[in-house]
């Protein structure tokens, strides 16, 4: 369901579509949620990339065209790439032994790249919209990022444990602490075909859309863009979804 359907997206400005399509939405990421309204803010977007050839891959391209259609909507974006920043994403002795800590009140002798991981955190609780860009390998995300979700989203920071005199629990049983986040989008490129990523069940889109959003606002969307097929896609397919990633991207 292209954004490029002028005549969709006026119809979901109307206040009860708009609301009934955010509801499915919630309920189903394979329903795309309602686009930007004329009226609506600029968003503060975290727009993070995974993928070790960077700008070098097609799957860099997708993150280029995502930056400039944003920027071109007038939203606010701040950049995070994983590989360029050297993320280190396999849990460390020291994450387990003091993983219900506080991380500012971490030993620093313990945690190297505790400065990298507040900077991080510190960025979740800036944005209001969540963007993430990566390929999809074995059906998931790549290991740098699934490390990254690991390794920053952290007990204290980005959720807490319920408690009588907490608030109440999310659907995943974890009371959120990025209720800041209020969109997310996945913009990713799958190697197998629709028809597998769905018998599979497609773990990426439900870590994502099931596992994460529940830390978030209770009226976060999720925006999922993927393009199946890439490793034979030809040059037509690849150009048709960067215009429909972008097209998205000023709509987001």
């Amino acid at each position: 369901m292209p954004r490029a359907n002028k005549v969709l997206s006026l119809f979901l400005w109307d206040p009860f579509s708009r609301y009934i399509a955010s509801v499915a939405n919630r309920w189903t990421s394979l329903i795309p949620p309602p686009p930007r309204h004329p009226s609506d803010a600029p968003r503060r977007v975290l727009l993070i990339h995974a993928h070790p050839l960077g700008a070098a891959s097609f799957n860099g391209a997708c993150f280029t065209t995502a930056h400039h259609g944003l920027q071109e909507a007038g939203h606010e974006v701040k950049t995070l790439k994983l590989y360029e920043d050297k993320f280190q994403p396999l849990m460390q002795p020291s994450d387990i032994k003091e993983y219900f800590k506080p991380l500012a009140e971490r030993d620093e002798a313990d945690a190297p790249d505790k400065a990298a991981l507040l900077r991080y955190v510190a960025l979740l609780k800036w944005c209001d919209s969540l963007i993430f860009v990566y390929p999809t390998w074995w059906y998931a995300m790549p290991a740098i990022l699934k490390g990254w979700i690991e390794r920053t989203f952290l007990p204290h920071s980005t959720w807490t444990l319920p408690s009588p005199s907490s608030p109440p629990a999310s659907v995943v049983g974890l009371v959120p602490c990025l209720e800041n986040i209020k969109k997310v989008g996945v913009i990713t490129t799958y190697g197998s075909t629709w028809g597998v990523i769905r018998y599979v069940g497609d773990p990426g889109r439900r870590i994502i859309a099931r596992g994460l959003r529940p830390l978030f606002s209770r009226e976060c969307t999720v925006l999922w863009l993927g393009l199946y097929n890439c490793d034979t896609a030809t040059q037509k397919a690849r150009e048709g979804f960067l215009a429909e990633v972008e097209a998205y991207m000023r709509e987001f």
